[in-house]
């Protein structure tokens, strides 16, 4: 038995994958974006589900998931989102994957490797300062790339730097818009054009051009609780599901008597007989130390505060209010056990961070059931 596992709903991947894609309509191309191991899911196993459920192309990050995903046999178009080194450029296009591109020095290694035909999206600048060539390159870049008759310029996209701040959106899109236009203008006519992510897709229709990526929604999560209440009222008929449940099992009960020092550092001390139980994980699994004193994990559907600091490879929790606890219990770190639930967001206000960094910094050598 694992000392920690994590159970995975594909029904619930399905669930959200399908509602998304009505709200899309049939004109609109889904990306689904599988990046940091699906988002802590399993990249493998959520891409294949992804691909039975028709999504039209798959986003990771490096070429490194790029290959993980080939030699599983995931035949989908996938984009390569982050930086491909010169050096890794021919094992990309091999692969048959859209590369992301935004310098010349990849442009001209791209062009070295006649006959090899390279795939590429442009990535353009329009307000998150990250990735991408400013709107004032662009036409200088279009010329280069038009030189080399290897390179097809399938897509151009880019990224929102806030989906709840509407003028910045706004101010994007239309930065956007003109890129394309310089494209147009400069006789590109890229196929794929997309900048909507998750968030824009719930609440901004008009972000959608022909395709978009969808990442925190295919795990049922919502990208803000600001998101979650725009599409409330704007009537927006859509349910996300939760796809992962992260469990364990307790491994020693012992007792305690008041004012007894708790874990390292003696960081807590009990406030009464105190029934201790110990769990086998910590923050090596991605159990994070911001949760030390304040996290709280279900047993038997009961809240149980966490205890002292967290460990390497054990939590301390106090399960006092649980009179039937014993030895094997299954405990409940994230995701719901009876009446109670544990959310991603609750563990992320704890631990003064967001939902996709704690689904995500999951230790991807833990088991995944997929259920």
């Amino acid at each position: 038995m694992p000392t920690s596992w994590l159970e995975i709903s594909e029904k619930n991947i399905v669930h959200n994958i399908k509602s998304i894609k009505f709200l899309l309509g049939k004109k609109t191309n889904f990306i689904a974006v599988v990046k940091a191991n699906a988002y802590g899911h399993g990249i493998v196993a959520v891409s294949k589900i992804a691909e039975k459920n028709g999504v039209d192309m798959l986003a990771v990050f490096s070429l490194e998931e790029a290959e993980i995903l080939r030699k599983n046999k995931i035949t989908k178009p996938i984009l390569i989102l982050g930086y491909v080194f010169t050096d890794d450029l021919s094992r990309a296009v091999k692969l048959d994957c859209h590369v992301t591109v935004y310098d010349l020095e990849i442009i001209e290694a791209l062009g070295l490797m006649r006959p090899d035909k390279a795939k590429i999206h442009i990535k353009v600048e329009t307000g998150l300062n990250r990735q991408g060539i400013a709107l004032k390159d662009l036409p200088q870049f279009l010329k280069l790339v038009k030189v080399h008759k290897n390179i097809e310029i399938v897509g151009i996209f880019s990224h929102f730097a806030d989906s709840d701040n509407k003028e910045l959106t706004k101010s994007q899109l239309e930065k956007f818009k003109k890129a394309i236009k310089i494209c147009n203008n400069n006789g590109v006519y890229p196929q794929i054009k997309h900048i909507a992510s998750t968030g824009s897709v719930l609440t901004m229709p008009e972000s959608y051009f022909n395709a978009v990526r969808i990442g925190l929604g295919i795990y049922g999560l919502w990208p803000s609780l600001k998101t979650k209440l725009a599409v409330k009222e704007q009537s927006v008929k859509i349910e996300l599901k939760p796809a992962m449940s992260w469990k364990t099992a307790i491994i020693q009960i012992k007792y305690a008597g008041n004012n007894n020092c708790v874990g390292y550092g003696c960081a807590e001390k009990t406030k009464r007989k105190t029934k201790i139980a110990v769990l086998p994980v910590g923050y090596w699994d991605g159990y994070g130390r911001g949760l030390s004193k304040i996290g709280e994990i279900l047993i038997h559907g009961k809240r149980c505060k966490v205890l002292g600091r967290i460990c390497m490879n054990m939590t301390i929790i106090d399960a006092t209010n649980v009179p039937d606890a014993q030895i094997g219990n299954e405990a409940v770190l994230l995701g719901k056990q009876e009446q109670e639930e544990i959310t991603a967001e609750e563990i992320a206000e704890h631990c003064g961070t967001i939902n996709y960094e704690i689904v995500a910094r999951i230790n991807p050598l833990l088991p995944r059931v997929y259920l």
